[in-house]
Protein backbone atom coordinates (compact mmCIF):
# COMPACT_ATOMS: atom_id res chain seq x y z
CA UNK A 1 0.00 0.00 0.00
CA UNK A 2 2.78 2.20 0.78
CA UNK A 3 4.23 1.94 -2.52
CA UNK A 4 1.61 2.58 -4.79
CA UNK A 5 0.59 5.43 -2.79
CA UNK A 6 4.12 6.71 -3.00
CA UNK A 7 4.26 6.32 -6.53
CA UNK A 8 1.50 8.41 -7.63
CA UNK A 9 2.23 12.14 -8.25
CA UNK A 10 1.49 15.18 -5.47
CA UNK A 11 -2.00 15.52 -6.50
CA UNK A 12 -3.35 12.05 -7.15
CA UNK A 13 -2.19 11.64 -3.46
CA UNK A 14 -3.77 14.41 -2.19
CA UNK A 15 -7.33 13.39 -4.12
CA UNK A 16 -6.82 10.42 -2.84
CA UNK A 17 -6.75 11.15 0.58
CA UNK A 18 -9.16 13.85 0.36
CA UNK A 19 -11.54 11.00 -0.81
CA UNK A 20 -10.58 8.85 2.40
CA UNK A 21 -12.09 11.99 4.32
CA UNK A 22 -15.40 10.79 3.49
CA UNK A 23 -17.28 8.04 5.53
CA UNK A 24 -19.89 6.47 2.63
CA UNK A 25 -19.49 6.15 -1.32
CA UNK A 26 -19.22 10.11 -2.66
CA UNK A 27 -20.72 11.76 -5.92
CA UNK A 28 -18.09 13.63 -8.30
CA UNK A 29 -19.92 16.75 -7.92
CA UNK A 30 -19.43 16.79 -4.27
CA UNK A 31 -15.20 15.48 -4.68
CA UNK A 32 -14.74 18.22 -6.81
CA UNK A 33 -15.04 20.90 -4.34
CA UNK A 34 -12.02 19.36 -2.76
CA UNK A 35 -10.33 18.50 -6.19
CA UNK A 36 -6.26 19.77 -6.35
CA UNK A 37 -6.82 20.09 -10.09
CA UNK A 38 -7.52 23.19 -12.13
CA UNK A 39 -9.91 21.75 -14.58
CA UNK A 40 -12.88 19.27 -14.60
CA UNK A 41 -11.18 17.09 -17.28
CA UNK A 42 -7.88 17.14 -15.01
CA UNK A 43 -9.64 15.65 -12.23
CA UNK A 44 -11.64 13.55 -14.69
CA UNK A 45 -8.35 12.06 -15.90
CA UNK A 46 -7.13 11.57 -12.05
CA UNK A 47 -10.20 9.46 -11.16
CA UNK A 48 -9.35 7.70 -14.12
CA UNK A 49 -5.87 6.77 -13.06
CA UNK A 50 -6.86 6.05 -9.64
CA UNK A 51 -9.36 3.17 -10.88
CA UNK A 52 -6.92 1.80 -13.37
CA UNK A 53 -4.44 1.60 -10.36
CA UNK A 54 -7.20 0.29 -7.97
CA UNK A 55 -7.12 2.59 -5.79
CA UNK A 56 -10.87 3.42 -5.54
CA UNK A 57 -14.03 2.16 -7.49
CA UNK A 58 -16.42 3.63 -9.49
CA UNK A 59 -20.39 2.63 -9.38
CA UNK A 60 -21.62 3.40 -12.57
CA UNK A 61 -25.17 3.20 -11.60
CA UNK A 62 -25.24 5.07 -9.59
CA UNK A 63 -22.48 7.65 -10.12
CA UNK A 64 -20.20 7.39 -7.15
CA UNK A 65 -16.92 6.74 -6.30
CA UNK A 66 -15.57 4.08 -3.41
CA UNK A 67 -12.12 3.03 -1.17
CA UNK A 68 -11.65 -0.22 0.11
CA UNK A 69 -11.40 0.21 4.23
CA UNK A 70 -7.74 -0.12 3.87
CA UNK A 71 -7.00 2.21 1.26
CA UNK A 72 -8.95 4.69 3.20
CA UNK A 73 -7.80 3.94 6.28
CA UNK A 74 -3.81 4.46 4.74
CA UNK A 75 -4.76 7.46 2.45
CA UNK A 76 -6.58 9.71 5.70
CA UNK A 77 -3.86 8.49 7.87
CA UNK A 78 -1.81 10.74 5.27
CA UNK A 79 -4.23 13.90 4.86
CA UNK A 80 -2.31 16.61 6.59
CA UNK A 81 -5.25 19.38 6.96
CA UNK A 82 -8.15 16.99 8.16
CA UNK A 83 -9.78 19.59 10.65
CA UNK A 84 -10.00 21.97 7.41
CA UNK A 85 -11.49 19.46 4.73
CA UNK A 86 -14.00 17.97 7.19
CA UNK A 87 -14.77 21.44 7.73
CA UNK A 88 -15.74 22.62 4.60
CA UNK A 89 -17.21 19.02 4.27
CA UNK A 90 -19.54 20.09 7.15
CA UNK A 91 -20.49 22.83 5.73
CA UNK A 92 -21.60 21.65 2.54
CA UNK A 93 -23.72 18.79 4.05
CA UNK A 94 -24.96 21.15 6.66
CA UNK A 95 -26.35 23.02 3.80
CA UNK A 96 -28.08 20.78 1.45
CA UNK A 97 -29.04 19.00 4.39
CA UNK A 98 -33.01 17.78 4.97
CA UNK A 99 -33.73 17.13 8.35
CA UNK A 100 -37.37 15.96 8.70
CA UNK A 101 -36.15 12.78 10.08
CA UNK A 102 -39.82 12.32 10.60
CA UNK A 103 -40.01 11.12 6.72
CA UNK A 104 -37.44 8.91 7.24
CA UNK A 105 -38.24 5.46 5.11
CA UNK A 106 -34.48 3.36 5.59
CA UNK A 107 -31.41 3.82 6.24
CA UNK A 108 -30.06 5.36 2.87
CA UNK A 109 -32.33 8.25 3.89
CA UNK A 110 -29.89 8.47 7.18
CA UNK A 111 -26.82 8.60 5.47
CA UNK A 112 -26.33 12.54 4.62
CA UNK A 113 -27.35 13.27 7.92
CA UNK A 114 -24.58 10.63 9.18
CA UNK A 115 -21.89 11.74 6.51
CA UNK A 116 -22.42 15.57 8.56
CA UNK A 117 -22.05 13.57 12.05
CA UNK A 118 -19.14 12.30 10.18
CA UNK A 119 -17.32 15.67 9.23
CA UNK A 120 -18.64 17.79 12.42
CA UNK A 121 -16.53 15.20 14.05
CA UNK A 122 -13.53 15.01 11.54
CA UNK A 123 -13.71 19.01 12.26
CA UNK A 124 -13.28 18.65 16.15
CA UNK A 125 -16.65 19.75 17.29
CA UNK A 126 -17.84 16.75 19.43
CA UNK A 127 -20.58 18.14 20.78
CA UNK A 128 -22.22 19.75 17.79
CA UNK A 129 -21.73 16.02 16.65
CA UNK A 130 -23.23 14.91 20.06
CA UNK A 131 -26.33 17.14 19.37
CA UNK A 132 -26.86 16.13 15.58
CA UNK A 133 -26.68 12.41 16.82
CA UNK A 134 -29.35 12.76 19.69
CA UNK A 135 -31.52 15.13 17.76
CA UNK A 136 -31.56 13.19 14.60
CA UNK A 137 -30.03 9.62 14.50
CA UNK A 138 -30.73 7.71 17.93
CA UNK A 139 -34.55 7.27 17.93
CA UNK A 140 -34.20 5.95 14.04
CA UNK A 141 -30.92 3.73 14.39
CA UNK A 142 -31.95 2.34 17.49
CA UNK A 143 -35.59 1.51 17.60
CA UNK A 144 -36.47 1.81 14.29
CA UNK A 145 -33.93 0.14 11.93
CA UNK A 146 -31.80 -1.92 14.93
CA UNK A 147 -28.57 -0.61 13.38
CA UNK A 148 -26.80 -1.48 16.62
CA UNK A 149 -23.22 -1.56 15.07
CA UNK A 150 -23.56 1.96 13.42
CA UNK A 151 -24.39 2.98 16.32
CA UNK A 152 -21.67 1.57 17.95
CA UNK A 153 -19.37 2.55 15.62
CA UNK A 154 -20.98 6.27 15.51
CA UNK A 155 -20.64 6.63 19.21
CA UNK A 156 -17.25 5.05 19.43
CA UNK A 157 -16.04 8.23 17.35
CA UNK A 158 -17.25 10.23 20.39
CA UNK A 159 -14.43 8.57 22.45
CA UNK A 160 -10.71 9.61 23.01
CA UNK A 161 -8.65 7.53 20.82
CA UNK A 162 -4.80 8.01 22.36
CA UNK A 163 -3.47 11.48 23.04
CA UNK A 164 -5.09 14.06 21.19
CA UNK A 165 -6.59 11.85 18.37
CA UNK A 166 -9.56 13.63 16.15
CA UNK A 167 -9.75 10.67 14.12
CA UNK A 168 -13.06 9.43 13.75
CA UNK A 169 -12.15 6.37 11.64
CA UNK A 170 -12.15 3.83 13.96
CA UNK A 171 -15.04 1.80 17.09
CA UNK A 172 -14.46 0.43 19.72
CA UNK A 173 -13.90 -3.37 20.24
CA UNK A 174 -14.97 -5.35 23.46
CA UNK A 175 -11.58 -4.93 24.99
CA UNK A 176 -11.83 -1.29 24.43
CA UNK A 177 -14.73 -0.75 26.10
CA UNK A 178 -13.32 -1.66 28.93
CA UNK A 179 -10.31 0.99 29.00
CA UNK A 180 -11.65 4.35 27.90
CA UNK A 181 -12.34 7.34 29.40
CA UNK A 182 -15.63 9.19 29.06
CA UNK A 183 -16.82 10.55 25.91
CA UNK A 184 -15.06 13.74 24.68
CA UNK A 185 -18.08 16.00 25.51
CA UNK A 186 -18.24 18.76 27.62
CA UNK A 187 -21.46 18.87 29.09
CA UNK A 188 -21.37 15.72 31.65
CA UNK A 189 -25.13 14.95 31.21
CA UNK A 190 -24.07 14.07 27.31
CA UNK A 191 -20.89 12.16 28.36
CA UNK A 192 -23.98 10.03 30.66
CA UNK A 193 -26.24 9.54 27.49
CA UNK A 194 -23.40 8.70 25.59
CA UNK A 195 -22.11 6.09 27.42
CA UNK A 196 -26.02 4.55 28.00
CA UNK A 197 -27.13 4.64 24.25
CA UNK A 198 -23.51 3.24 23.34
CA UNK A 199 -24.29 0.64 26.23
CA UNK A 200 -27.57 -0.33 24.71
CA UNK A 201 -25.82 -0.91 21.34
CA UNK A 202 -23.24 -3.33 22.58
CA UNK A 203 -26.33 -5.36 24.65
CA UNK A 204 -28.41 -5.72 21.32
CA UNK A 205 -25.19 -6.69 19.44
CA UNK A 206 -24.57 -9.86 21.30
CA UNK A 207 -21.76 -7.70 23.17
CA UNK A 208 -23.08 -7.67 26.92
CA UNK A 209 -19.89 -7.74 28.91
CA UNK A 210 -18.64 -4.78 26.90
CA UNK A 211 -22.51 -2.58 28.33
CA UNK A 212 -21.31 -3.42 31.97
CA UNK A 213 -18.41 -1.18 32.24
CA UNK A 214 -20.27 1.83 29.83
CA UNK A 215 -23.13 1.27 32.13
CA UNK A 216 -20.82 1.72 35.97
CA UNK A 217 -19.53 4.80 34.59
CA UNK A 218 -22.74 6.15 33.27
CA UNK A 219 -24.12 5.34 36.60
CA UNK A 220 -21.50 6.88 38.27
CA UNK A 221 -21.27 10.04 36.77
CA UNK A 222 -25.43 10.51 37.27
CA UNK A 223 -24.41 9.93 40.79
CA UNK A 224 -21.86 12.55 41.10
CA UNK A 225 -24.37 15.02 39.11
CA UNK A 226 -27.42 14.65 41.17
CA UNK A 227 -29.47 12.88 38.48
CA UNK A 228 -31.27 10.63 40.56
CA UNK A 229 -33.70 9.55 37.51
CA UNK A 230 -30.75 8.63 35.58
CA UNK A 231 -28.92 6.82 37.97
CA UNK A 232 -32.14 4.64 38.10
CA UNK A 233 -32.80 4.18 34.76
CA UNK A 234 -28.65 3.19 34.36
CA UNK A 235 -29.33 0.64 37.31
CA UNK A 236 -32.20 -1.25 35.49
CA UNK A 237 -30.16 -0.81 32.15
CA UNK A 238 -27.28 -2.25 33.57
CA UNK A 239 -29.61 -5.19 35.76
CA UNK A 240 -30.71 -6.22 32.11
CA UNK A 241 -27.29 -7.04 31.39
CA UNK A 242 -26.31 -8.94 34.55
CA UNK A 243 -28.97 -10.84 33.96
CA UNK A 244 -28.14 -11.84 30.31
CA UNK A 245 -24.61 -12.65 32.04
CA UNK A 246 -26.12 -14.50 35.01
CA UNK A 247 -25.23 -12.00 37.62
CA UNK A 248 -28.66 -12.43 39.16
CA UNK A 249 -27.81 -11.46 42.98
CA UNK A 250 -26.55 -8.35 41.80
CA UNK A 251 -29.34 -7.84 39.03
CA UNK A 252 -32.01 -8.36 41.72
CA UNK A 253 -30.26 -5.64 43.62
CA UNK A 254 -30.34 -2.83 41.14
CA UNK A 255 -33.79 -3.09 40.10
CA UNK A 256 -35.20 -2.95 43.69
CA UNK A 257 -33.18 -0.02 43.96
CA UNK A 258 -34.39 1.51 40.86
CA UNK A 259 -38.07 0.58 42.09
CA UNK A 260 -37.49 1.96 45.14
CA UNK A 261 -36.16 5.72 44.22
CA UNK A 262 -39.27 5.22 42.02
CA UNK A 263 -41.58 4.81 44.32
CA UNK A 264 -40.24 7.09 46.87
CA UNK A 265 -39.89 10.10 44.26
CA UNK A 266 -43.29 9.62 42.19
CA UNK A 267 -41.28 8.39 39.46
CA UNK A 268 -44.29 6.01 38.39
CA UNK A 269 -42.43 5.33 35.03
CA UNK A 270 -39.05 4.61 36.11
CA UNK A 271 -40.79 2.03 38.72
CA UNK A 272 -43.17 0.20 36.32
CA UNK A 273 -40.14 0.07 33.80
CA UNK A 274 -38.37 -1.38 37.15
CA UNK A 275 -41.16 -3.65 38.46
CA UNK A 276 -41.54 -5.01 34.34
CA UNK A 277 -37.14 -6.05 34.28
CA UNK A 278 -37.98 -7.08 37.74
CA UNK A 279 -40.87 -9.89 36.53
CA UNK A 280 -38.91 -11.23 34.03
CA UNK A 281 -35.92 -11.89 36.46
CA UNK A 282 -38.37 -13.34 39.05
CA UNK A 283 -39.32 -16.21 36.17
CA UNK A 284 -36.18 -16.91 35.76
CA UNK A 285 -35.90 -17.66 39.10
CA UNK A 286 -38.87 -19.61 39.45
CA UNK A 287 -40.64 -17.45 41.86
CA UNK A 288 -44.00 -17.11 39.26
CA UNK A 289 -46.65 -16.21 41.35
CA UNK A 290 -44.32 -13.15 42.87
CA UNK A 291 -43.14 -12.11 38.83
CA UNK A 292 -46.79 -11.90 38.23
CA UNK A 293 -47.51 -9.60 40.64
CA UNK A 294 -44.78 -7.15 40.02
CA UNK A 295 -45.84 -7.22 36.07
CA UNK A 296 -49.82 -6.51 37.33
CA UNK A 297 -48.56 -3.88 39.44
CA UNK A 298 -46.22 -2.69 35.87
CA UNK A 299 -48.73 -2.39 34.02
CA UNK A 300 -51.48 -0.81 35.77
CA UNK A 301 -48.71 2.47 35.40
CA UNK A 302 -47.90 1.86 31.63
CA UNK A 303 -51.78 1.54 30.82
CA UNK A 304 -52.39 5.09 32.62
CA UNK A 305 -49.13 6.78 30.41
CA UNK A 306 -50.57 5.45 27.09
CA UNK A 307 -47.46 4.20 25.62
CA UNK A 308 -48.07 1.00 23.60
CA UNK A 309 -44.05 0.06 23.83
CA UNK A 310 -44.20 -0.41 27.53
CA UNK A 311 -46.88 -2.06 27.57
CA UNK A 312 -45.28 -4.42 24.72
CA UNK A 313 -42.55 -4.79 26.79
CA UNK A 314 -44.83 -6.10 29.56
CA UNK A 315 -46.53 -8.79 27.44
CA UNK A 316 -43.92 -9.82 25.96
CA UNK A 317 -42.13 -10.55 29.68
CA UNK A 318 -45.76 -11.82 30.42
CA UNK A 319 -44.99 -14.71 27.52
CA UNK A 320 -41.58 -15.55 28.56
CA UNK A 321 -43.48 -16.36 32.02
CA UNK A 322 -45.64 -18.24 30.88
CA UNK A 323 -43.17 -20.19 28.28
CA UNK A 324 -41.43 -21.13 31.87
CA UNK A 325 -44.59 -22.57 33.41
CA UNK A 326 -45.22 -24.59 30.42
CA UNK A 327 -48.25 -22.60 29.49
CA UNK A 328 -48.46 -22.73 26.06
CA UNK A 329 -52.08 -21.03 25.22
CA UNK A 330 -50.86 -18.40 27.36
CA UNK A 331 -47.92 -17.45 25.74
CA UNK A 332 -50.17 -17.27 22.22
CA UNK A 333 -52.40 -15.25 23.71
CA UNK A 334 -49.77 -12.22 25.55
CA UNK A 335 -47.15 -12.19 22.36
CA UNK A 336 -50.33 -11.83 19.95
CA UNK A 337 -50.83 -8.93 22.32
CA UNK A 338 -47.42 -7.51 22.13
CA UNK A 339 -47.26 -7.99 18.61
CA UNK A 340 -50.60 -6.09 18.21
CA UNK A 341 -49.15 -2.97 20.45
CA UNK A 342 -45.83 -3.01 18.29
CA UNK A 343 -47.69 -2.34 16.06
CA UNK A 344 -49.50 0.20 17.13
CA UNK A 345 -46.45 1.98 17.74
CA UNK A 346 -46.01 2.37 14.11
CA UNK A 347 -48.73 5.20 13.67
CA UNK A 348 -48.17 6.59 17.41
CA UNK A 349 -44.79 6.97 17.01
CA UNK A 350 -43.39 5.72 13.87
CA UNK A 351 -39.47 6.96 15.14
CA UNK A 352 -39.93 5.09 18.34
CA UNK A 353 -41.19 1.67 17.13
CA UNK A 354 -39.14 -1.03 18.09
CA UNK A 355 -38.06 -3.73 15.52
CA UNK A 356 -36.43 -5.40 18.83
CA UNK A 357 -39.55 -6.32 19.94
CA UNK A 358 -40.82 -7.54 16.75
CA UNK A 359 -38.30 -9.70 16.22
CA UNK A 360 -39.48 -11.04 20.42
CA UNK A 361 -43.04 -11.05 19.33
CA UNK A 362 -42.32 -13.67 16.31
CA UNK A 363 -40.10 -15.38 18.54
CA UNK A 364 -42.60 -16.34 21.24
CA UNK A 365 -45.32 -16.89 18.97
CA UNK A 366 -43.25 -19.31 16.85
CA UNK A 367 -42.60 -21.03 20.37
CA UNK A 368 -46.30 -21.14 21.24
CA UNK A 369 -47.14 -22.66 17.95
CA UNK A 370 -44.66 -25.33 18.22
CA UNK A 371 -45.81 -25.79 22.09
CA UNK A 372 -49.36 -26.35 20.53
CA UNK A 373 -48.66 -28.82 18.04
CA UNK A 374 -49.12 -26.31 15.27
CA UNK A 375 -46.25 -26.89 13.15
CA UNK A 376 -46.60 -24.71 9.96
CA UNK A 377 -47.55 -21.54 12.20
CA UNK A 378 -44.45 -22.39 14.68
CA UNK A 379 -42.26 -22.61 11.33
CA UNK A 380 -44.08 -19.10 9.69
CA UNK A 381 -43.30 -17.08 13.25
CA UNK A 382 -40.09 -18.34 13.76
CA UNK A 383 -38.74 -17.92 10.14
CA UNK A 384 -40.22 -14.43 10.37
CA UNK A 385 -38.32 -13.77 13.43
CA UNK A 386 -34.57 -15.64 12.66
CA UNK A 387 -34.93 -13.26 9.33
CA UNK A 388 -35.51 -10.17 11.07
CA UNK A 389 -33.12 -10.30 13.84
CA UNK A 390 -30.65 -11.61 10.89
CA UNK A 391 -31.26 -8.71 9.04
CA UNK A 392 -30.79 -5.61 12.23
CA UNK A 393 -28.13 -8.30 13.83
CA UNK A 394 -30.00 -8.76 16.73
CA UNK A 395 -27.21 -10.81 18.26
CA UNK A 396 -29.45 -10.94 22.10
CA UNK A 397 -31.93 -12.67 20.34
CA UNK A 398 -30.54 -14.92 17.95
CA UNK A 399 -29.82 -17.79 20.60
CA UNK A 400 -33.65 -18.23 21.65
CA UNK A 401 -35.01 -18.24 18.06
CA UNK A 402 -32.60 -20.83 17.05
CA UNK A 403 -33.14 -23.48 20.29
CA UNK A 404 -36.49 -23.07 19.21
CA UNK A 405 -35.93 -23.62 15.83
CA UNK A 406 -34.06 -27.03 16.86
CA UNK A 407 -37.48 -28.05 19.05
CA UNK A 408 -38.88 -27.57 16.30
CA UNK A 409 -36.69 -29.51 13.66
CA UNK A 410 -36.43 -32.61 16.25
CA UNK A 411 -40.56 -32.65 16.54
CA UNK A 412 -40.49 -32.67 13.00
CA UNK A 413 -37.79 -36.01 12.80
CA UNK A 414 -35.00 -33.75 10.97
CA UNK A 415 -32.48 -34.32 13.69
CA UNK A 416 -29.87 -33.22 11.50
CA UNK A 417 -30.79 -30.14 11.30
CA UNK A 418 -31.77 -29.67 15.22
CA UNK A 419 -28.27 -30.28 15.91
CA UNK A 420 -27.05 -27.41 13.50
CA UNK A 421 -29.33 -25.20 14.82
CA UNK A 422 -28.62 -25.89 18.42
CA UNK A 423 -24.94 -25.94 18.30
CA UNK A 424 -25.07 -22.22 16.17
CA UNK A 425 -27.22 -21.15 19.21
CA UNK A 426 -24.41 -22.55 21.26
CA UNK A 427 -21.64 -20.57 19.50
CA UNK A 428 -23.61 -17.10 20.15
CA UNK A 429 -24.27 -17.96 23.77
CA UNK A 430 -20.80 -19.22 24.31
CA UNK A 431 -18.85 -15.77 22.37
CA UNK A 432 -21.64 -13.60 24.23
CA UNK A 433 -21.07 -15.09 27.52
CA UNK A 434 -25.24 -15.70 27.96
CA UNK A 435 -25.04 -18.09 30.71
CA UNK A 436 -29.14 -18.74 30.90
CA UNK A 437 -29.20 -19.08 27.17
CA UNK A 438 -26.27 -21.73 27.67
CA UNK A 439 -28.21 -23.50 30.08
CA UNK A 440 -31.36 -24.33 28.05
CA UNK A 441 -29.08 -25.02 25.07
CA UNK A 442 -26.92 -27.34 27.59
CA UNK A 443 -30.42 -29.11 28.51
CA UNK A 444 -31.78 -29.36 24.85
CA UNK A 445 -28.60 -31.11 23.88
CA UNK A 446 -28.43 -33.68 26.92
CA UNK A 447 -32.16 -34.34 25.94
CA UNK A 448 -30.88 -34.72 21.98
CA UNK A 449 -27.85 -37.24 23.42
CA UNK A 450 -29.85 -39.13 25.75
CA UNK A 451 -32.72 -39.65 22.85
CA UNK A 452 -29.80 -41.38 20.88
CA UNK A 453 -28.66 -43.68 23.17
CA UNK A 454 -25.77 -41.85 24.23
CA UNK A 455 -25.26 -41.53 27.73
CA UNK A 456 -22.07 -40.20 27.83
CA UNK A 457 -22.82 -37.04 25.81
CA UNK A 458 -26.27 -36.59 27.40
CA UNK A 459 -24.29 -36.65 31.15
CA UNK A 460 -21.80 -33.96 30.36
CA UNK A 461 -24.21 -31.16 28.41
CA UNK A 462 -26.84 -31.93 31.24
CA UNK A 463 -23.41 -31.13 34.08
CA UNK A 464 -22.72 -27.87 31.71
CA UNK A 465 -26.43 -27.13 31.66
CA UNK A 466 -26.48 -27.33 35.48
CA UNK A 467 -23.45 -25.27 36.37
CA UNK A 468 -24.86 -22.73 34.17
CA UNK A 469 -28.31 -22.31 35.56
CA UNK A 470 -26.51 -22.57 38.98
CA UNK A 471 -25.50 -18.54 38.71
CA UNK A 472 -25.33 -16.81 42.28
CA UNK A 473 -26.91 -20.38 43.59
CA UNK A 474 -30.15 -20.82 44.67
CA UNK A 475 -32.34 -18.37 45.32
CA UNK A 476 -30.63 -16.74 42.61
CA UNK A 477 -30.46 -19.23 40.12
CA UNK A 478 -31.99 -20.02 36.76
CA UNK A 479 -34.83 -22.19 38.38
CA UNK A 480 -36.48 -24.26 35.82
CA UNK A 481 -33.28 -24.88 33.97
CA UNK A 482 -31.63 -25.90 36.83
CA UNK A 483 -34.41 -28.33 37.94
CA UNK A 484 -34.54 -29.58 34.47
CA UNK A 485 -30.43 -30.36 34.40
CA UNK A 486 -30.88 -32.38 37.58
CA UNK A 487 -33.68 -34.75 36.63
CA UNK A 488 -31.67 -35.71 33.79
CA UNK A 489 -29.00 -35.94 35.88
CA UNK A 490 -31.16 -37.92 38.20
CA UNK A 491 -32.81 -40.31 35.41
CA UNK A 492 -28.99 -40.51 34.08
CA UNK A 493 -27.84 -42.04 37.44
CA UNK A 494 -30.58 -44.17 37.90
CA UNK A 495 -30.21 -47.93 38.20
CA UNK A 496 -32.90 -48.18 35.42
CA UNK A 497 -30.02 -46.42 33.50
Amino acid sequence: MSLAYEALEPRLRLLLSRLAAFRAPVRYEVVAMLSPFETRKELGLAFSQLVERGLIFFDAERWRYDLHPIVRAFAYDRLDDKEQIHGRLREYFSAALDRDVGQVQSMEDLAPIIELYHHTLGAGQYDEAAELFYDYLADPLYYRFGAYRTEIGLLSALFPEGKDSTVPHWTIGCRGAQQIGLPRLKDASAQAWTLNALASSYTCAGQAVCAVPLLKMHNALQEELGDMTNLAVGQENLAGVQLELGELRAAERNLRRSIEWGQENDQRSVEASGRTDLGRLLAYRGAFDEAARELDAALVIQRESGLPQSQALNWLYRAQLALLRQEPQAVLEAAQLALQLVEEATDSAPLSYSERNLVWAHWLLGAAHHELGQAVAAEEHLGEALVRCRRITLVELEPDILLTWARWYQANGDRVQAMNSVQQALSIAQRSAYRLKKAEIGNFMARLALDGGNDDEARKEAEAARESAWCDGPPHCYRPALDEAEGLLDLLSSDSR
